[in-house]
């Protein structure tokens, strides 16, 4: 049992708890506020890849390969397939879509209309809207704000999944 550390040692320590934090990932698309850890696993994950990808050396992956979807696939491929997804999609065209939806829900959400029942401390919300295609404006968008979030969320699960299938080949 090592019961002193070699002065190199130390000095590199104190480097790596001062300077070069290798253990501590800022997620790049995250604020820096309070986020669900739901949201913040991914983030992370990726963040990982982004960072292997962008400051490692892996050009040895391209020995490997992995299936994906019933296909062999080159493991040097399959992270750069991720990596673009994470950055291109994910991050750039889906919120893309999600501004524009939230513009036009803006246009047309209901005035705030609530009425407390009783004394019972409940309340009913009972939009009003300003007219009959407002509201079936807001509901198409609601609608396909819903079905967009559910596609991306089934997608993220899915890329979270080939991330963990190739993450053995990350290291150099």
């Amino acid at each position: 049992m090592r019961s002193k550390w070699h002065p190199r040692e130390v000095w590199y320590r104190i480097a790596c708890w001062a300077w070069y934090r290798y253990t501590t990932v800022k997620p790049r698309y995250l604020d820096h506020t309070w986020h669900d850890r739901c949201d913040l696993l991914p983030h992370v994950m990726f963040e990982v890849l982004s960072d292997f990808i962008e400051n490692e050396d892996h050009r040895w992956t391209s020995e490997g390969t992995v299936v994906v979807q019933g296909i062999e696939k080159n493991v040097d491929e399959e992270l750069e397939d991720i990596y673009e997804w994470w950055h291109e999609i994910y991050n750039k065209f889906y919120e893309e879509v999600l501004e524009k939806n939230a513009v036009t829900w803006a246009k047309v959400r209901p005035l705030k209309s609530s009425e407390e029942i009783g004394d019972t401390g409940f309340i009913i919300y009972s939009p009003n809207y300003k007219s009959v295609e407002d509201e079936a404006e807001a509901t198409r968008s609601f609608e396909a704000f819903s079905q967009l979030d559910d596609n991306r969320q089934r997608e993220l699960g899915e890329m979270m999944h080939r991330l963990i299938a190739v993450k053995d080949y990350m290291w150099v």
